[in-house]
């Protein structure tokens, strides 16, 4: 009676050392498998945004240097000083939005990576498309054709 009592006692606890074991397993391999799909995601959209902001950031460095060899006496119009300044910090239409939100108090919204790029794409190209027509008028003066420098 002794040594079937004891073997009970032995399987129980087997049985439960068994599913405090797999149980952890379990948990581990969750979080792990949590941890491996956020950094893909992450990855992903990281991706995606560089590559859009290294394109608009290249053009705008273009348009930089080309303020940057006129005289400097030359007075640019307010909104093209303005675009110009602020692409110190880059033309990130979410900073915008941000700035916005806060000042007037509304909520900003839950977007999809894929919205927020095509917001800052549209804004983007908004700006871009400013600077374009501001330098193309002004070069054209100076007798340099900057059609092609836009990507």
């Amino acid at each position: 009676m002794d040594d079937q009592k004891n073997t009970e006692d032995v399987l129980e606890l087997a049985s439960k050392t068994w599913n405090r074991l797999t149980n952890a397993a379990v948990k581990a391999g969750f979080r792990e498998g949590i941890e491996d799909g956020r950094q893909s995601v992450f990855q992903e959209g990281f991706d995606k945004g560089y590559k859009e902001a290294f394109k608009t950031a290249f053009e705008l460095g273009r348009y930089k240097g080309l303020a940057a060899g006129l005289p400097k006496d030359h007075n640019h119009p307010l909104e093209i000083s303005s675009i110009l300044d602020k692409t110190r910090r880059g033309e990130c239409y979410i900073c915008l939005k941000n700035t916005r939100t806060k000042k007037s108090n509304e909520t900003f919204d839950e977007k999809s990576i894929d919205d927020i790029i095509e917001d800052q794409r549209k804004h983007s190209t908004i700006v871009l498309d400013r600077l374009h027509e501001y330098f193309e008028l002004l070069m054209k003066d100076c007798n340099v054709d900057i059609s092609e420098t836009k990507l």
